[in-house]
């Protein structure tokens, strides 16, 4: 992800997925906190799709899940405590809700990558955007080393589920919190020339 990217990438985020926690915090906390940590993050990688200078679809994945939030904290740990507070004020239910999450134990290997979040923007979604986003993921965690990657959804998301599935994923776990449901997916990590 280039720089001039961040503002498109919050804004999909902030969008597609604005049921999720980090949206919920505000587009100016994924703009000016979250992304560009990840852009100088040496745990973290944002991928993009884009058509000129226009975003359209993103991943982030991170190559060491038990580093990467811990960069981003601890780069900004006086902002990352103001909105925490302010949601905590404001929506407490999805406060607990990522502390919930934050708190659920995946039983993966001790090395494994994983895709934070995935998002492409509707008008190109069914179109293999996430597909080639979830390849060129794989590509990263595959040329590091890394075996399997994981990633977390919501049970209702099935065409999310679906995409994970055509790549070998299968749900190891499923938890509820506030009367949501979640999957933890893993999936075994191929290279380009091992489908």
């Amino acid at each position: 992800m280039r720089l001039q990217h961040i503002a498109q990438v919050a804004e999909i985020h902030a969008r597609v997925l604005k049921d999720d926690f980090l949206p919920s915090m505000g587009v100016n906390f994924l703009s000016q906190i979250y992304y560009p940590s990840c852009a100088n993050n040496p745990y973290a990688d944002v991928l993009v799709a884009v058509n000129g200078n226009k975003v359209f679809g993103f991943v982030n994945i991170a190559k060491d899940p038990n580093q990467y939030l811990r960069v981003v904290i601890k780069k900004n740990v006086f902002l990352v405590a103001y909105y925490l507070l302010k949601l905590l004020l404001l929506k407490p239910n999805r406060f607990l809700e990522a502390f919930f999450i934050s708190r659920s134990n995946l039983s993966k290997p001790e090395v494994a990558g994983e895709i934070a979040f995935i998002a492409v923007d509707p008008r190109k979604q069914s179109k293999g955007v996430g597909t080639k986003l979830i390849e060129a993921a794989n590509d990263i965690f595959f040329n590091m080393g890394l075996k399997c990657a994981f990633t977390k959804t919501l049970l209702k998301n099935q065409k999310v589920i679906q995409m994970y599935n055509n790549f070998g994923a299968r749900i190891v776990e499923q938890f509820n919190i506030l009367n949501k449901t979640y999957v933890y997916l893993l999936w075994d990590v191929k290279g380009k020339n091992q489908k």
